[in-house]
């Protein structure tokens, strides 16, 4: 199930037949749809797009400039309707269709939405591709959630949940909301035919009306399955190049406890495996407060980052992470609608003892061993899709460096310190964002640095309001440093909704 990666006179059509089919009145009366085409450029002097106008954008933004870019969308959700009793239909259907076609060094037809959802009381049951974030952290304004950022396109995959919060005690005062999912990377460079697992579980304590909530969960990711040419004759990593796929294998991914193990044994014994409990299981545990004053909404959040089955049994990353408070005033007449601050730091991975365990004289369990932060020596495409990090964008990909120190994995500089910063709000009737931040990097790895390389990154934008809904959107970026290629560039496009 992998990318189209090319634009072929079809696709052309089709873009184009679905943007000709938005402007159709009879169609478009229908106020449950929404629809909505665009075309724009990407522009730079570098022949590179800036970091903060090509990342968290679900991978349509190619990491070359100078093209030109065709988008249209149709999406129904469920019908809000309440009944008499003051309460939704208990059964609804939603689906997504989102095209984008790119012109210029490298061609492209992408679906970074297509899907279906049914709604079943509490429950969501949904298959295909659709947008989503994984995380608790401020959705708008982040610089990405650790774990699912909004930064790759979606990968296919069947879904069922509890999409939002449902009250299991004191009628609110403890409420939950989950996943669990099976999907599908399919053929990627280093490894062709495996899956992801996926399962969250979040909680929060306070009622709806409370001044304060406290939030928190976890996710949990496996990369699992699959066969790698470059690791056939490894015998601690493959068998003959094959994953473990098998049911047992299953078993262990999705529930990585030692009991399921010994119930469930693997029937390809794999040492790399045993460590892992099959795959690359890897995710994050987050924390959060949601704090309702009279003129603002505070949430400040805690994301904390695990590899190689230390999500209850360490504290050794406890001091790696994201670090993020938004503050949103509920006065929407003011320039400044909502701003956001972030810190993310990923230099621990194991390297020494943390803060707390300090603190709590713990000899951690897992304290020397290298965690290799969205790396991994089976996966070596490591925590991505179609070449692009499925988490945080602060951790650069190989692809996208200027400084030369290709490793053969994900990343070769995945210790990051960063603060980074943004704000958005509104000018008589133009709508604008601005953010960017500033970084220092390591490379992977236990060995000291005797160097680090900076990057600072910025990036601004604008949306004009015409007339007839429609929209000329203004955006410009800037790269800075020794990590990226410097560049300046812009984004502009006309946006027609309906």
């Amino acid at each position: 199930m992998g990318k189209l990666n090319y634009l072929g006179g079809k696709h052309i059509f089709l873009l184009v037949f679905f943007a000709f089919l938005g402007t159709q009145n009879s169609f478009c009366q229908i106020s449950k749809y929404n629809i909505q085409s665009e075309v724009g450029t990407y522009l730079s002097t570098s022949g590179r797009t800036p970091f903060w106008l090509r990342t968290n954008n679900y991978g349509i933004t190619p990491l070359e400039s100078q093209i030109v870019t065709l988008r249209s969308s149709l999406s129904k959700d469920y019908d809000s309707t309440k009944t008499s009793k003051d309460r939704l239909k208990k059964f609804g259907v939603g689906y997504g269709l989102n095209m984008v076609g790119n012109l210029g060094l490298k061609n492209q037809f992408l679906l970074p939405e297509a899907f279906v959802k049914l709604r079943v009381g509490i429950f969501e049951v949904f298959g295909g591709r659709r947008k989503e974030i994984y995380g608790l952290i401020d959705s708008t304004l982040s610089s990405g959630s650790y774990i699912w950022s909004g930064n790759a396109m979606p990968l296919p995959k069947f879904q069922i949940s509890i999409p939002n919060y449902v009250s299991i005690l004191g009628k609110g005062l403890i409420s939950i909301k989950g996943n669990f999912s099976h999907g599908f990377f399919g053929n990627q460079s280093f490894v062709q035919g495996y899956y992801l697992h996926q399962k969250s579980i979040y909680g929060k304590i306070g009622k709806p009306n409370w001044k304060l909530n406290l939030l928190g969960g976890f996710n949990h990711q496996v990369q699992w399955g699959g066969f790698a040419e470059g690791l056939k004759g490894v015998e601690t990593s493959s068998q003959n190049g094959f994953l473990p796929s098998d049911f047992n294998t299953l078993m262990s991914v999705a529930f990585p406890l030692p009991f399921i193990r010994k119930i469930f044994p693997p029937k390809i014994a794999i040492a790399y495996d045993y460590l892992n409990y099959g795959g690359n299981q890897l995710g994050s545990v987050d924390l959060a407060a949601q704090l309702k004053l009279k003129k603002v909404n505070i949430f400040i959040y805690r994301q904390i980052p695990y590899e190689l089955g230390s999500l209850f049994t360490s504290l050794v990353n406890a001091d790696d992470g994201l670090y993020g408070v938004s503050v949103d005033f509920k006065n929407k007449t003011n320039l400044i609608h909502k701003f956001t601050i972030e810190g993310f730091h990923s230099f621990n991975q194991g390297g020494y003892r943390s803060g707390i365990a300090r603190l709590l004289n713990i000899q951690d369990r897992h304290f020397g061993e290298l965690h290799g932060y969205l790396n991994h020596g089976q996966y070596q495409d490591g925590w991505s899709y179609n070449k692009i990090g499925i988490g945080t964008p602060l951790i650069l990909s190989d692809n996208e460096l200027e400084i030369d120190k290709p490793t053969g994995y994900f990343s070769a500089f995945n210790r990051v310190k960063s603060i980074y910063g943004a704000f958005e709000g509104k000018f008589r009737q133009v709508d604008f964002k601005i953010r960017g931040g500033y970084a220092i990097y390591g490379e992977t790895g236990n060995a000291p640095n005797p160097t680090l390389p900076y990057q600072f990154s910025y990036a601004a934008s604008a949306s004009f309001p015409l007339k007839n809904k429609l929209f000329l959107n203004v955006s410009q970026g800037l790269d800075a440093g020794q990590m990226l290629t410097n560049s300046n560039g812009v984004f502009v496009s006309i946006l027609k909704k309906w």
